[in-house]
């Protein structure tokens, strides 16, 4: 009876571990996304967007920005800002820096931030500034750090 009972628990196993390889991948095919995906706005007009609204014109030279072109889905996730789950592609632009300050905030000094992230809209008919996050402390969060980038490079 032991054996039995030990041969129906190495089944169990085995189909649990099955189970856990086949949703552990089927994840990370929807985070990683089928490829690059096919886009409007370049990476170089994102990031111009951003240098443009972000940073003052002699500090374009040192900052170290980079941009990341993701689902709006992906954002949704990571950011309590964000409510809309689709398909559509957003860059994110990461500019270092604290420049940005929320609008309406006329009676207090605007608080410091150590980073921005721009976000603007991929759509056909122009491109500009959509919203911005901004936080502390570090370069950057680790958020941004792990999505991945859908252009491919471009």
């Amino acid at each position: 009876m032991t054996l039995l009972a030990q041969q129906l628990r190495a089944k169990r196993r085995a189909i649990v571990v099955f189970v856990l390889v086949v949703v552990i991948a089927s994840g990370l095919s929807l985070w990683l996304g089928p490829g690059p995906a096919a886009h409007h706005v370049t990476r170089f007009m994102a990031v111009k967007i951003a240098v443009t609204h972000l940073l003052q014109p002699d500090e374009y030279e040192r900052a170290h920005v980079e941009a990341k072109l993701v689902g709006q889905w992906q954002l949704t996730l990571v950011s309590r800002n964000e409510s809309a789950w689709s398909n559509d592609l957003v860059w994110l632009v990461l500019v270092p820096g604290g420049h940005f300050a929320a609008s309406g905030a006329c009676c207090s000094p605007p608080p410091t931030f150590s980073w921005n992230i721009a976000i603007t809209k991929d759509d056909a008919g122009g491109a500009g500034l959509d919203g911005v996050i901004a936080g502390s402390p570090g370069d950057g969060p680790l958020w941004y750090r792990l999505l991945p980038d859908l252009s491919s490079g471009q």
